[in-house]
């Protein structure tokens, strides 16, 4: 198994693109599991760290990270969908606003091979959309279940601010959720979970603005404890949905 190619210069060209790494994405090892915390060090504070060039052209430069975005091929940077498995948040969340903002041509709005742009390349965009996909709902593989919202920006949930989906495909069946925040940390969900599959559970994580911790939360007018701090557990899954809860 090929885990990077190094040459005698201790360049790594490969190492973001086909490393350790893609082993966590892809369910083959633990997202947790100690190599791919190590291979994530390598590429924070390993010797290439912090080593880019601001204009992103000098191929001769090994390949590293800036704001958790690959200096090589951005659409590779595995590290941002390991960040999210790792429930790693904010790490997470720079890597994506980081694609968003570099990795797709300013005058053609398509995704690029690298920060240069030199050629369009159509998987950077569908890499854009699976992380947004995964923070609105996430079909989890340890189990039969669906997260909604995680490792999503608190943004989201400012006073005033609405989030919908409409019929989202799930190998369980379509989903549809609608949340909106009012005044005073108070949001509302409506979600009408999938029928055509038994499903275990519905994970809702809520991130308040300002990182507070739920206070309150009901389903269906019954009062119920978050499993966390920002997440609510849903299991009652044969009708419509509402969930309340504050900060």
């Amino acid at each position: 198994m090929r885990l990077g190619q190094v040459d005698a210069s201790g360049e790594s060209d490969t190492y973001l693109d086909t490393g350790p790494m893609f082993l966590g994405v892809a369910g083959l090892l633990n997202p947790n599991d100690e190599t791919m915390t190590w291979a994530l060090k390598w590429l924070t504070e390993g010797p290439h760290a912090n080593t880019e060039f601001p204009d992103w052209s000098d191929f001769s430069q090994p390949s590293c990270l800036r704001y958790e975005m690959s200096s090589g091929e951005p659409c590779y940077s595995w590290n941002i969908h390991l960040r999210y498995l790792r429930n790693e948040r904010m790490r997470f969340l720079e890597g994506f606003y980081s694609l968003a903002a570099g990795a797709v041509s300013r005058k053609f709005l398509t995704g690029v091979e690298t920060r240069d742009g030199i050629q369009g390349l159509p998987i950077t965009n569908a890499v854009i959309d699976n992380h947004l996909r995964n923070m609105l709902i996430f079909e989890n593989e340890t189990g039969r279940g669906i997260d909604l919202l995680r490792n999503s920006p608190g943004k989201w949930l400012e006073p005033g601010k609405e989030i919908q989906v409409k019929d989202a495909q799930t190998r369980f069946g379509p989903v549809s959720f609608h949340i909106t925040t009012g005044t005073n940390n108070q949001v509302k969900a409506e979600i009408y979970p999938p029928q055509r599959e038994a499903i275990d559970w519905i994970r809702l994580h809520l991130y308040h603005p300002q990182g507070k911790p739920l206070s309150r939360a009901a389903v269906n007018s019954s009062p119920v404890t978050p499993v966390a701090s920002n997440v609510i557990e849903l299991h009652d899954l044969r009708q419509k949905i509402t969930v309340e809860a504050s900060f």
